[in-house]
């Protein structure tokens, strides 16, 4: 209730504010007209970029299993989608391996656990360098953005503080195996030991790999922001785009939210950090939204109609 109160509060906030400033109620007033003429196409490309990212997770997922269980397209793609479906509805999407599992054999969803585990961490990884990377490479222009909001400190600390997280999910990820080969064997799981011990057969390669198809993923989305930017019929400055964008995901990936109230939050930050590319406020918010709804609402909605229409697995593959 007090994520849904917060989301009301900033709503009205931000009504109040473009109310109160007439440039900004004529770039709103633009909006309608932006759509009309090129809207539709922008947003169905930012929507087929969505399938081609979530595409590249299942590829990922797949690649884990590859040794032991020849996993379908089909099975990957409804893991994945029923995965968003459960992790809306808690902080950081840490119920995602819930919906996950579900279209996985009984004998491996011990291990489906532990491979979604990894695979967000392959993820959070590529966040936090790229982020750590722009953080550091334009620190001072940042400084600048946030001096008037107060934030110079929030800076400071993640200045010192990101490549710590980098170096401590490094090291997790490329040992991550052994850490949680070690946590299985703890009494009250040993009963789980032979089931996930396949775990520690993830080699180096395919760590590597699943990091690689991380990368791409980061792309794409970095991508999606360009394109719906492109609204205003100007294509954004790349570097600007980037260094915004790895910022704004540094800090999502930091703080702790739920999906109810990310929106706002990622509204918040837009508003701080997407100056350099759009002087149009209203479009930052609209782009911020639609990618938020695109990437995470819709998928969430689509894997809702699979866990309603689509049966879980039975209790073995064989």
């Amino acid at each position: 209730v007090s994520q849904s109160r917060y989301v009301v509060f900033l709503v009205h906030g931000i009504y109040r504010k473009m109310g109160a400033d007439p440039e900004l109620m004529q770039q709103v007033k633009t909006l309608p007209e932006l759509l009309r003429k090129q809207g539709l196409q922008h947003v169905f490309f930012a929507i087929l970029l969505m399938f081609v990212q979530w595409g590249m997770e299942g590829v990922k997922w797949r690649l884990m299993f590859s040794s032991t269980f020849k996993m379908p397209w089909g099975v990957a793609l409804r893991s994945i989608f029923s995965g968003l479906a459960f992790s809306m509805i808690t902080p950081n999407r840490v119920g995602e391996f819930a919906g996950r599992v579900l279209y996985l054999p009984h004998e491996f969803r011990m291990k489906g656990t532990a491979f979604t585990f990894i695979s967000n961490l392959g993820q959070l990884l590529i966040t936090l360098l790229v982020g750590c990377i722009g953080l550091f490479s334009d620190y001072h222009h940042f400084e600048k953005l946030l001096e008037p909001h107060g934030l110079v400190p929030v800076l400071q600390v993640l200045y010192w503080v990101t490549p710590v997280f980098v170096l401590g999910v490094l090291f997790l990820y490329f040992s991550g195996s052994r850490w949680l080969g070690q946590l299985w064997k703890l009494k009250w799981l040993n009963r789980y030991r032979e089931q996930i011990e396949v775990i520690d057969s993830l080699s180096l390669s395919v760590l590597l790999y699943v990091l690689c198809w991380s990368g791409l993923r980061y792309l794409i989305f970095i991508l999606q922001y360009g394109v719906l930017f492109s609204l205003s019929g100007e294509l954004p400055h790349p570097l600007s785009l980037a260094m915004a964008t790895s910022m704004l995901f540094l800090w999502l990936s930091i703080v702790p939210t739920f999906s109810i109230a990310e929106l706002g939050i990622r509204w918040q930050f837009a508003y701080w950090l997407f100056t350099p590319v759009s002087m149009n406020y209203p479009l930052i918010l609209l782009v911020v939204a639609l990618v938020w709804f695109i990437n995470f609402i819709l998928p969430a909605m689509i894997g809702s109609f699979i866990l309603f229409f689509f049966k879980p697995f039975g209790r073995s593959a064989k």
